[in-house]
C-alpha cells in the first residue's frame, strides 16, 4: 500500500492558500509514491452575515502576515456583499470529486485563487460555475445536494477524530492509520524531507 497524505483545509483559510504551492510541489516529487488527498475542513459554516469593518481589519491583517512569510498573492479585497462562509464551496469541492473521480486539487486551487487573488465570491452560483466549467443551471440543481453536504460532515468528523484542527494541517499514514506530519504553513523542502523520514521508519 502507498503511504497517504491527507491535506485538511479549507477555501477560505489564509494559511493554506499561502502552503498550497508548497503541497503542490511536494506532490510533483513524490506523486508516484504517495497517494495525495484534500478534505475541506467546513472552517466556517452556517453564517449568513456579512463582514463587520473589524474583521475586514483582522482578516487583511492576516493575509499580510500570509504573503510576508509564504510569497503568495493576495488581492485584499473582498467581494462586494461577501458572506465569510465556505459552506457551500466545500460542497463544491466534493461536487468536483465525484466529476473527476479523484482529489479535485486543480479546481481547488482555482478556487482559492478566486478568492484570495480575484476577490470573487466563492459562495455564488455563478462564480462557482465557471470554475467548474459547468452552466450555472447545473451547478444550482446540485451543488446543495445533501449528497454533498453529508461528504463535508464526513469530513469534519473525520478531522474531528484526527483533531486535526489548525489549518492547514497535514496528515500521513504508512499503513498505521493517520497521524499528524504538519500544523499550519510547511514549505515544501520540509514536507518532502518529513514524508521520508516516516517512511523509511514505517
Amino acid at each position: 500500500m502507498r503511504p497517504k497524505l491527507l491535506f485538511v483545509t479549507d477555501p477560505l483559510c489564509a494559511w493554506c492558500w499561502g502552503t498550497l504551492p508548497e503541497l503542490e510541489a511536494a506532490r510533483r516529487q513524490l506523486g508516484d509514491e504517495v497517494e495525495f488527498d484534500l478534505i475541506m475542513a467546513g472552517m466556517r459554516v452556517g453564517t449568513d452575515e456579512g463582514l463587520a469593518e473589524y474583521n475586514r481589519r483582522r482578516l487583511l491583517k492576516l493575509w499580510r502576515e500570509v504573503r510576508q512569510v509564504t510569497g503568495q498573492v493576495f488581492s485584499e479585497q473582498f467581494p462586494a456583499g461577501f458572506v465569510f462562509d465556505s459552506a457551500r464551496a466545500c460542497r463544491a469541492v466534493e461536487m468536483a470529486r465525484h466529476d473527476g473521480g479523484g482529489p479535485p486539487w486543480a479546481f481547488f486551487s482555482r478556487l482559492q485563487a478566486a478568492f484570495f487573488v480575484d476577490a470573487r465570491d466563492t459562495g455564488s452560483i455563478d462564480v462557482l460555475a465557471d470554475l467548474l466549467e459547468l452552466d450555472a443551471g447545473t451547478v444550482a440543481g446540485r451543488v446543495d445536494d445533501p449528497q454533498y453536504g453529508a461528504a463535508v460532515d464526513a469530513n469534519v468528523d473525520l478531522i474531528e477524530r484526527l483533531s486535526a484542527h489548525a489549518l492547514p494541517n497535514i496528515q500521513l499514514d504508512v499503513g498505521e492509520g493517520y497521524r499528524l506530519l504538519s500544523g499550519g504553513y510547511i514549505s515544501s523542502e520540509f514536507l518532502v524531507d518529513g514524508i521520508r523520514e516516516r517512511m523509511a521508519t514505517a
